[in-house]
């Protein structure tokens, strides 16, 4: 990962230099924990281990065997950057930079079936639940301290410290502005996080339509290494008419895919929440959405959106044929559908899984699948299924019901925005994308680009606002910043601050004016 430096032999780890990888393959499951804390590997469940081949063969793309008997390819390892590699059912290894893994370390993440950077890890609460006291591994800040009690098989979350030792400083929030009204909402996140935690620092690159006006392309690779590099990265929407014509590969929304993809980021969190005091703004009565908060997961880097074959074709008769994939895994399925067991957890202990398995072979995949993990690890959790079309009708008819939705890349594209109505405007739905932990989250309004309203002066900044309070919590670390500026949002609202879309008459920086005066 971006930033991640490999730990230097000094690092109060002089005595596993035994452990560099000699010219034939090592076996190092006998080897004590105590003993490989701060080693080649660092086990996480039971003391497993990993085979690796010769490090030298490691430049390229060799497998390595983890601890389950499960194969995982380690990527190229230079002094640039990390190799990260994955098996096919989501088990997989990561080893920071360095091409002899000298003082350095591979990690077997039975625990989470994801691969993240090893130098400081950090144990947190669930999403949704209160974060404990960090506890993190000594060894890796120059202490020999002895490892920590072995989490429970597959716990979830695990977050990796942002400031890696001996690495660079990260960006805390990246700012892409984008197209339409996003630099206007993207300009009052600035000035709220420049008064409610001046001290982070804040970049800000062109994203969407306006890159590609600049450069030729909505995402260039010096913004995608610039998300990378950050702790949380906030965008304002992407899109609009005058791209239309543009190659499909160089449209803004094409950016935006390339952006979520190249940031891994598999978990869309989008909250449907009504605020008090807009419970009349819903187009449903009071009674209905009054009271309303539940929680889409949409998987966000899987199914019809990425899938392959995609093409159109002409035929012999001249008609035109278009084809789109609906494509899932084992593994795509599953750490989507951990997130939204884990958010249950600290929220209601209700899932809701939508698919579409009565017609769809991809959909029968999803509930088998979700249908295991249940029984598996969260049998605790009230799970239940509906078909996507039902669940459409159920949010409209009843949507309290709900507690936490999980579902995939195009029935939570739909449901959520579904879902944004019933709070009385899509202006106020924020959301978050998450993936592999530590790693940077995506944050950004569900709201489109609004050209009609793009320079008014007139767009609802609450979604970002709100997004931005989401990576205050998620991303940043600040759970307290984010809970002053929820309240914060919900008394300017209490105060009758309203936008257009709400039934009122503020402008977009007078709604932030709303805000500001609320902290």
């Amino acid at each position: 990962m971006a930033g991640e430096e490999s730990v230097p032999a000094s690092a109060g780890a002089c005595f596993f230099l035994a452990f560099f990888l000699p010219s034939g393959a090592v076996d190092l499951s006998s080897v004590p924990l105590a003993v490989l804390e701060a080693s080649v590997l660092l086990p996480v469940d039971g003391g497993a281990a990993v085979e690796l081949e010769p490090a030298g063969s490691l430049e390229g793309s060799e497998a390595g065997l983890l601890s389950g008997g499960v194969a995982a390819e380690l990527g190229g390892l230079d002094d640039s950057g990390g190799g990260v590699g994955a098996a096919s059912d989501g088990w997989a290894a990561t080893a920071p930079a360095n091409a002899r893994l000298a003082a350095s370390a591979v990690m077997a993440m039975r625990v989470v079936r994801m691969g993240v950077p090893l130098s400081a890890i950090r144990k947190t609460g669930r999403l949704g639940g209160p974060r404990p006291t960090v506890a993190t591994f000594g060894t890796h800040r120059g202490e020999k301290a002895a490892p920590p009690a072995l989490p429970p098989q597959r716990a979830f979350p695990y977050e990796v410290a942002h400031t890696f030792l001996g690495g660079p400083s990260m960006t805390d929030l990246l700012l892409l502005p984008g197209d339409g009204i996003g630099p206007e909402v993207t300009a009052e996140v600035r000035r709220v996080a420049t008064v409610i935690a001046p001290e982070l620092s804040i970049d800000e690159r062109p994203f969407g339509g306006i890159s590609f006006d600049r450069h030729g392309l909505p995402l260039t690779d010096e913004t995608l290494a610039a998300a990378k590099a950050s702790k949380a990265v906030l965008m304002g929407a992407v899109g609009g008419p005058q791209w239309k014509d543009a190659p499909r590969d160089k449209r803004p929304e094409a950016g935006l895919l390339n952006l979520r993809a190249g940031m891994g980021v598999f978990a869309n969190l989008r909250p449907a929440l009504c605020f008090q005091p807009l419970a009349d703004a819903s187009s449903l009565k009071r009674e209905v959405v009054e009271g309303l908060d539940f929680m889409i997961v949409r998987e966000l880097t899987g199914g019809i959106y990425f899938g392959s074959p995609r093409f159109i074709e002409t035929l012999p008769d001249g008609g035109k044929r278009a084809v789109d994939t609906q494509v899932y895994t084992t593994m795509e399925i599953e750490r989507v559908a951990r997130v939204a067991f884990e958010l249950a957890r600290g929220r209601r202990n209700k899932v809701t899984s939508a698919e579409k398995s009565n017609v769809m072979d991809s959909g029968l995949l999803w509930r088998e699948v979700v249908t295991d993990l249940h029984r598996r690890d969260y049998a605790d959790v009230t799970l239940e299924h509906i078909l996507a079309d039902n669940a459409a009708m159920q949010i409209v008819k009843n949507p309290k019901q709900f507690d936490v939705m999980v579902t995939d890349n195009l029935f939570g594209d739909i449901l959520s925005d579904a879902a944004a109505q019933l709070t009385g405007s899509l202006g106020m739905l924020p959301s978050a994308a998450l993936g592999l932990p530590g790693a940077p989250g995506l944050y950004e309004p569900i709201h489109g680009s609004a050209p009609d309203i793009a320079g008014k002066g007139i767009a609802n900044p609450l979604a970002a606002i709100l997004s931005f309070e989401m990576a205050l919590r998620w991303s940043l670390d600040r759970a307290d910043l984010a809970d002053k500026l929820f309240k914060a949002v919900e008394r300017a609202l209490e105060k009758g601050a309203r936008t257009p879309d709400l039934g009122g008459a503020l402008s977009t920086a007078q709604m932030g004016d709303a805000v500001l005066a609320e902290l």
